[in-house]
């Protein structure tokens, strides 16, 4: 079940190893300011570079320290310890996505850390009555640095999203979820403000029938055909295409060399000698 994130950083350092593969690993360190917290959130990125000029990457940019970025990847929380002894989470993101910002980074804004993920439902969706949320326990589950990882987050949304409260009133422990929103990091709990949410196994058919006719395609003004009509004007045509064909047609001219009797060469050289040829006296006066 992947789950990406998207967020802007400013990077701080940054360091690159190239292996004898042809790839180059970047790694790089920096800062986020997130909108929820008045301390910044640190970042690792990991970024893979083909050195193959037939194959480039272009979604993902080179950059520098001190860039301002937007990127996109697959992401998990590592803990460390500062120097006192606390713990505090860092975001490491492998990039899928790169791009350079022209911002001056004593000007970056609060950014949302944005999350899209399939996710699966621990606990049957609840009501917080005093702040009229519905609130949804799920598990995300990846493949990163060589090992499973998974997170537990804690969703919600206001009872009067209208377009949120009949996915979430209907699900159950264990349903399937899309679901995107904006990551909230506080301490050592993840919440997420919920944007959007949909059911795995749920898809919307589209009626062809009523699809709207497209102007390079008909006449506005032109009605279109029945599929029995459309069928016998297509074998028609193609009666017409096939009989109009022009046939091979065999060749009578036999090739020289294809002659089962053609002559010899050696043949033709005796026949010539044994004729009588008059041969002028070249020393008569």
């Amino acid at each position: 079940m992947p789950s990406t994130i998207t967020t802007m950083c400013y990077v701080t350092d940054r360091q690159e190893v190239t292996t004898n593969k042809a790839l180059t690993i970047v790694k790089a360190s920096g800062v986020m300011r997130i909108r929820n917290s008045t301390s910044p959130l640190n970042v690792l990125l990991i970024g893979f570079y083909s050195q193959d000029d037939d194959t480039p990457d272009p979604t993902l940019a080179t950059f520098s320290s001190e860039d301002v970025l937007l990127v996109s990847g697959k992401f998990r929380f590592v803990d460390d310890v500062d120097e006192t002894g606390r713990k505090f989470p860092i975001l490491k993101i492998v990039l899928h996505h790169v791009v350079q910002l022209l911002i001056d980074p004593s000007d970056l804004p609060a950014f949302p850390l944005l999350i899209n993920m399939t996710a699966i439902i621990l606990e049957p969706p609840r009501i917080d009555h005093d702040h009229d949320d519905v609130i949804l326990v799920v598990e995300t589950k990846d493949f990163m640095d060589q090992d499973h990882t998974s997170l537990i987050l804690e969703c919600y949304h206001q009872k009067t999203a209208q377009h949120l409260t009949p996915t979430t009133t209907s699900a159950k422990k264990g349903s399937t979820l899309f679901m995107n929103g904006e990551l909230l990091v506080d301490e050592n709990s993840f919440i997420v403000h919920l944007r959007g949410i949909n059911f795995c196994e749920y898809q919307k058919l589209t009626n062809a029938k009523n699809l709207t006719n497209l102007p390079w395609l008909h006449k506005l003004d032109e009605t279109p055909t029945s599929n029995s009509s459309t069928e016998k004007s297509t074998r028609t045509i193609a009666s017409r295409v096939k009989g109009g064909r022009r046939k091979k047609v065999p060749s009578t001219t036999r090739s020289y060399i294809n002659l089962k009797d053609h002559p010899k060469v050696t043949d033709l050289a005796k026949k010539a000698l044994s004729q009588n040829h008059d041969i002028p006296d070249l020393s008569a006066p």
